[in-house]
C-alpha cells in the first residue's frame, strides 16, 4: 500500500527561513478515496491555501499541462510570500522522498536569493549555495521527474 505523505509550510515572523513542518503532520487514511488531512501551525481561514499534488503524475512520469500549470503558479505564489508577501498555507502531496526533496530545493532558493542579495554573485557564499541549491535541484528532478522551474 502507498502512503500518501502531506507536508504543509507556513511563513511565520519568528522563522528565518521554510521550515518543514512534519511534526505536524496528521495522515488520515480513507481506504476507498485516500484522504488525507493536515494540520497547521497557524489557522488562515480566509486565504486558499496553495496544493501542489505529485501524486497527480502518472505513472511512468509523463506530466500533463494542467499539472505544470499548476505547479509553476503555485512556486511562483510561494517564492513571493517567502520573500515578503503575507503568510499562505501551503500543502504539498506526493510520496515522502518527492516532498522532502522539494522542501529542501524551496529553502535551497531561499538561501541563495538572501546570500546574493546580502554578499553579491562573487561572495564564495553565494557560490556554496548556489552549488548546494543545483544538487538539490537535481535531487528533486530525479524524485519527481518533473524540472525545477528555476535556473
Amino acid at each position: 500500500m502507498n502512503k500518501v505523505w502531506a507536508l504543509s509550510f507556513v511563513r511565520t515572523n519568528y522563522s528565518k527561513g521554510v521550515y518543514l513542518l512534519i511534526g505536524g503532520l496528521k495522515v488520515k487514511e480513507n481506504k476507498e478515496t485516500r484522504e488525507e488531512e493536515t494540520i497547521n501551525e497557524e489557522a488562515v481561514d480566509e486565504m486558499v491555501p496553495i496544493v501542489i499534488d505529485f501524486t497527480q503524475l502518472g505513472p511512468d512520469g509523463q506530466v500533463s499541462e494542467s499539472f505544470l500549470t499548476m505547479f509553476g503558479s503555485g512556486i511562483k505564489m510561494i517564492m513571493q510570500r517567502m520573500f515578503g508577501g503575507s503568510n499562505v498555507p501551503v500543502s504539498i502531496k506526493g510520496n515522502q522522498r518527492q516532498v522532502k526533496a522539494f522542501g529542501k530545493t524551496l529553502a535551497g532558493e531561499k538561501k541563495y536569493y538572501k546570500n546574493y542579495v546580502k554578499y553579491g554573485l562573487d561572495d564564495p557564499k553565494t557560490y556554496r549555495s548556489k552549488y548546494a541549491l543545483n544538487k538539490q535541484v537535481s535531487k528533486f528532478e530525479r524524485a519527481t521527474g518533473v524540472k525545477w522551474p528555476f535556473k
